[in-house]
């Protein structure tokens, strides 16, 4: 049973943690993960189920609850086939793996495929024997686990990707083929030697599966049902009676037995039929795509589909009341995470309410406050009194961990942050200035006084009253404030001072303090460090981000560990980067649509394509190493540079290795990072020429990892480009 006691209700995990991708984060929210899933399968309770970005999920309750199982691929996964409770295959375009340890570990079949002519479909009969079909209908049979494939027959095709394949013997088959408007049923009886045509409609068809040896189904678009009683040899339609109107594509079926059915659509709907496809009834389980359905037992029967969706039914598909999947998304999150007075308590404000954990982020729950207006930010400075700003600048106090609230007062500052350094000071930083409060929030007033700024040369005096302020935290009994400069305080909001910038010509972009005078900075699109409060900065240039100002994150739980989010060169989306060792590496975490990042050390938060946490810093157990250098001298002048056209030529090693790893080589020299990749031999080594080189130069290498193995990134080298001296006769 789940308790939690600061919470209005709880949300218990379902399972053990499922972690995202090639990462340790692991899903928080939505539960058990949140990644569109494909297909699904069962023998009895066991069950597989696949999907994008190579989740593969495991339950061995009938799909109550699930765990995660690392797949060692990044590639969608679109198929899987369970031989046993311990022999499962999984496979999208580009890839074919095969674990006979239920799920602990999976290896690549040697199959020689490529993203342009992959595995389209495949039909196993044990962990070594079965038939893969490619996107071009060349059918394929191996006996030995892919390492010998002895060609068959293509499978007939009309210019359309092949659909199923579905074997009952070695020798007994059999195929879909679409044309770009009809379906037709391929069966072989010599074992892909020849095809046979049974079936033709004129909707394409997407599955075909067989209850009985003698008894099969096959479904397609515009509410294709076709039925064979004689072992597949002929096919005929079946009316699948549908309330008026409804024309659904059909997508995916499972029967319990020969007239019990439940209909994937592909949709929100589901059709279920009990009198062996004569009529259909439609059942909606949520407002989410389902994508595909299987029969754990006679009476019960799970549907998968987009954002992770699992609904269960335990009357053969008649209604599916369950949900496995949980989520909290109707808060509408900001970008934004308060870490509270321990570690594992987190909350992230929202338009509709207030998302929050107890327990380090395995479970959420949702703090309803009274307000029609967006929550801004939320502090809970000790035990279960906490705070809470809207957008209008109405100020939220609870006694009761969130339970209740009540209006502490209402401010005309437009608020960007709420800060509470103990139960009675809050401070509130806005477009126009500070106000502190030293009762509890029943009362406001500005803070007062001066700051003498640097602008185009000049020192001028500006009151607080009028500073621009984008964002606040607190940090060693410290509070910063920051917009275009950076001010500190350390009475508790009392008295403030500016903090020298590291080029004063540009404005502060995010910054993130671990103590009074220990921290960094985003400035002028650079990451800086400072150990004496902004007297020195050090600027760290090893990382490889484009975008890294404005609207970037950066979060460190201490001076060696913490995180970046940018843009890697060349790439759309921002990326999550990890350090260990105050910067001097960083690791691209695999961890996407990241919008920000906490770091509170023990446990650390990030929110992307839902909520996510992590114990580990996201990095897996296994850790690779990674080394760059530059070839010959580290120190040449403009001359020799110029008669070697501007080439560098850069090598690395990577262990552990297996080839075929793409490393990325980035440099920059300028502002602006550039990037190329460069392929991994056996032996671990990697090496790139790179062009057009003129000046001081920085390199380095990162590789994103495999699932299994993390990633890693190696220092910077700097390569030094002199210049020729003049000289005045």
């Amino acid at each position: 049973m789940c308790t939690l006691a600061v919470l209005l209700s709880c949300s218990c995990a379902y399972g053990a943690p499922v972690s995202a991708s090639y990462t340790s984060w692991m899903w928080g929210d939505p539960t058990p993960q949140g990644d569109a899933l494909s297909d699904v399968t069962f023998v009895g309770l066991r069950g597989y189920a696949v999907g994008e970005e190579g989740t593969v999920l495991r339950t061995d309750d009938g799909g109550s609850t699930w765990s995660g199982l690392a797949s060692g691929t990044r590639q969608d996964l679109s198929r899987v086939q369970a031989l046993d409770a311990s022999t499962v295959l999984i496979a999208g375009l580009c890839t074919l793996r095969e674990s006979t340890d239920a799920g602990a570990s999976f290896q690549a079949l040697p199959v020689d495929q490529n993203c342009q002519n992959g595995v389209d479909s495949f039909w196993f009969f044990n962990a070594t024997t079965g038939f893969l079909e490619r996107r071009d209908g060349t059918v394929l049979f191996t006996h030995d686990g892919g390492q010998t494939l002895e060609v068959k027959t293509p499978v007939p095709q009309a210019g359309e990707p092949p659909g199923e394949l579905y074997f009952l013997s070695a020798g007994t088959g059999f195929a879909l083929a679409n044309g770009s408007h009809s379906g037709r049923i391929m069966r072989t009886t010599d074992g892909a030697g020849s095809w046979t045509q049974v079936a033709s409609t004129t909707a394409p068809l997407s599955d075909i599966t067989f209850v009985t040896p003698a008894l099969a189904y096959a479904v397609g678009e515009k509410d294709t049902l076709l039925q064979s009683t004689d072992e597949g040899k002929s096919w005929h339609s079946l009316p699948l009676a549908l309330p008026p109107g409804t024309l659904p594509n059909l997508s995916g079926i499972a029967c319990s037995d020969v007239e019990n059915c439940v209909i994937a659509t592909g949709d929100t709907t589901l059709v279920h039929t009990s009198d062996g496809g004569l009529t259909g009834s439609l059942v909606s389980p949520s407002g989410l795509r389902l994508s595909a359905v299987a029969f754990s037992t006679g009476a019960n029967a799970l549907a998968v589909g987009v954002g992770g969706e699992t609904a269960l039914s335990s009357d053969g598909g008649a209604s599916f009341p369950n949900r496995a999947t949980r989520s909290i998304d109707s808060v509408e999150l900001s970008s934004s995470i308060r870490v509270g007075p321990s570690v594992l308590d987190a909350f992230i404000p929202g338009r509709k309410g207030i998302a929050a954990t107890t327990d380090g982020g395995a479970s959420w729950s949702v703090l309803r406050v009274p307000t029609s207006d967006p929550i801004v930010d939320v502090t809970f400075p000790a035990g279960e009194t906490g705070y809470a700003v809207d957008g209008s600048g109405t100020v939220f106090r609870t006694s009761t961990a969130g339970r209740t609230w009540s209006i502490a007062s209402s401010n005309d500052l437009t608020p960007v942050a709420l800060l509470a350094p103990n139960p009675n000071v809050l401070l509130l930083a806005g477009e126009r200035g500070l106000l502190r409060s030293r009762d509890g929030g029943r009362s406001f007033g500005a803070v007062r006084g001066t700051i003498v700024v640097k602008r185009r040369h000049k020192r001028r005096k500006v009151r607080l009253s009028n500073v621009s302020l984008f964002g606040a935290q607190l940090a060693g009994g410290a509070m910063f404030a920051y917009g275009e400069d950076l001010l500190r305080s350390t009475d508790s909001g009392g008295r403030w001072r500016l903090i020298p910038r590291p080029l004063p010509v540009h404005r502060v972009e995010a910054v993130s303090f671990v103590s009074a005078t220990t921290g960094y900075e985003i400035c002028g699109g650079r990451l800086f460090f400072t150990h004496d409060g902004g007297v020195h900065w050090r600027q760290i240039v090893s990382v490889p981000t484009t975008d890294i100002g404005e609207g970037s994150e950066i979060a460190f739980s201490s001076a060696a560990d913490g995180y970046v989010l940018g843009t890697f060169p060349r790439e759309e989306e921002r990326l999550l980067f990890r350090t260990e060792d105050g910067g001097r590496t960083w690791a691209p975490e695999e961890l996407t649509d990241v919008s920000a990042v906490a770091a509170a050390g023990a446990v650390d938060y990030a929110i992307g394509r839902g909520l996510f946490w992590t114990r580990s810093g996201g990095i897996l157990q296994n850790r690779p190493k990674i080394a760059l250098s530059v070839s010959g001298p580290h120190k040449l002048s403009e001359r020799r540079l110029r008669s070697a056209r501007g080439r560098v030529h850069v090598s690395g090693h990577l262990e552990p290795a297996s080839g075929g790893e793409q490393v990325m080589i980035s440099w920059l020299q300028g502002p602006y990072w550039e990037t190329e990749s460069t392929t991994v031999s056996a032996t671990g080594h990697f090496a790139l020429t790179v062009r057009e080189i003129s000046q001081t130069t920085y390199f380095i290498a990162q590789w994103s990892g495999n699932g299994i193995v993390s990633g890693a990134g190696s220092p910077a080298v700097r390569l030094t480009v002199t210049h020729r001296k003049l000289t005045h006769r």
